[in-house]
């Protein structure tokens, strides 16, 4: 019984919550804190964001080196993903990204214009 009260404890102290277990892919310089989002009008963290007839239209205008950012920014996972919907919010365009071969798989990315970078994530919604 104590080797697994142990075990539990190792585990449990392997992934806290104030130390992060998987790297952030976004570099701390670029990640926006939650007073800049607030102050650009952009969606908090845990705020629920639905992407309108609006947003999927949108898409069809975006910039081909908002796609070649994605692209770079999920590299790593080595992910298809399609851009579903665009929202342009100041000098930064939110993005609802998913994966077709992953069922509910998709991640919701805040691009900016100026340093042509993925700056944060926010929640968009229910995939499926």
């Amino acid at each position: 019984m104590r080797y697994l009260i142990v075990l539990a404890v190792i585990a449990l102290a392997g992934c806290q919550k104030d130390t992060a277990c998987v790297p952030s892919p976004i570099a701390p310089a670029d990640l926006l804190s939650d007073n800049a989002r607030a102050q650009l009008h952009l969606p908090a963290k845990g705020v629920l964001t639905l992407a309108t007839a609006a947003d999927v239209e949108y898409v069809s205008s975006l910039d081909t080196a908002v796609t070649k950012t994605v692209e770079g920014f999920l590299r790593p996972t080595g992910s298809v993903f399609q851009i579903g919907a665009a929202r342009p919010v100041g000098r930064y365009v939110l993005l609802w990204v998913s994966f077709p071969r992953v069922a509910d798989g998709g991640v919701d990315l805040i691009y900016s214009v100026e340093k042509g970078r993925i700056v944060g994530e926010f929640c968009g919604g229910y995939r499926g």
